[in-house]
């Protein structure tokens, strides 16, 4: 059955908790306050405009996200591993928009997101350089995950990430969050709209954005050892419906095929809140 967003909250700092992290004063618990009442129990819905209703709307993309990793793996047996990620999740601004240039937090739950779902796909994944390594039909895949705050680093983010895996040895793929560097100012979507058109829309925006910077892509990756380029994209939005719900969009740039495409096979699968997708 599907966790009520302060029941998300609740779960969520449990398991940081479990692992003999504190989440005192960190945005989660922030999340968790503004979600519950004193005695622990949930406020119930939060109106736009009413106090706390941007942090609530926030909680549900990183709380959603959050949950999705803790589901795929086993705290008591790998703590040791999943740790030092999640110690670094607590930190950083309630609000992406109000973060300071460096946002460890985000940039580790980006990686998180990205293990979480590997895992699910049943790819093996372990968190070593350049980020994660997955086993894909036996062979080891190094997977580089990037967030990009601003368009403008976009491609040398992907650079950066082609010589991590290019080191690594192995053919790998590169992830790229491109959640705050396309919405920088945090926006929702308000406008409701049939889930086909909402994914049409959005694939388009994506598709322009790949478009601009496709030629500045291809010559990041030209001669390192990429099979291609996955970019990450996660909306907060009121449905048709009246509910408040997270959409993930994924948009693949292929350099290789079929190592690639095996792989996108068994990932896009394993991702929660999938509404639209692009190769």
């Amino acid at each position: 059955m599907e966790r009520s967003l302060s029941d998300k909250a609740a779960f969520v700092v449990g398991c940081v908790r479990m692992l003999g992290l504190e989440a005192q004063a960190s945005r989660l618990s922030q999340f968790y306050d503004v979600l519950h009442k004193l005695d622990g129990t949930s406020k119930g819905l939060i109106e736009p405009g009413a106090p706390g209703f941007q942090i609530a709307c926030e909680a549900l993309r990183d709380l959603t996200q959050l949950e999705f990793f803790f589901d795929q793996v086993d705290i008591a047996s790998e703590s040791q591993e999943i740790k030092p990620k999640v110690k670094l999740v607590v930190k950083d601004s309630t609000l992406p928009q109000d973060a300071a240039p460096e946002s460890p937090g985000r940039d580790a739950q980006a990686e998180l997101f990205v293990f979480g779902a590997c895992r699910k796909a049943g790819l093996k994944p372990v968190f070593k350089e350049p980020d994660i390594v997955c086993t894909l039909s036996g062979q080891a895949l190094p997977l580089a995950v990037k967030r990009v705050k601003n368009m403008k680093q976009l491609v040398k983010r992907i650079r950066e990430g082609a010589r991590q895996i290019t080191r690594a040895a192995d053919y790998g793929i590169i992830f790229v969050d491109v959640v705050i560097a396309m919405n920088p100012k945090n926006h929702r979507v308000i406008a409701k709209m049939p889930d086909t058109d909402f994914g049409s829309a959005w694939s388009e925006l994506l598709g322009e954005l790949v478009k601009r910077h496709y030629g500045g892509i291809q010559q990041a990756i030209h001669n390192e050892r990429v099979l291609g380029v996955i970019l990450h994209d996660h909306w907060v939005r009121m449905d048709s419906s009246d509910h408040w719900r997270l959409e993930t969009m994924t948009y693949g740039v292929p350099a290789h095929g079929r190592q690639l495409t095996e792989f996108i096979g068994k990932y896009l699968h394993a991702l929660p809140n999938l509404k639209w997708v692009t190769k």
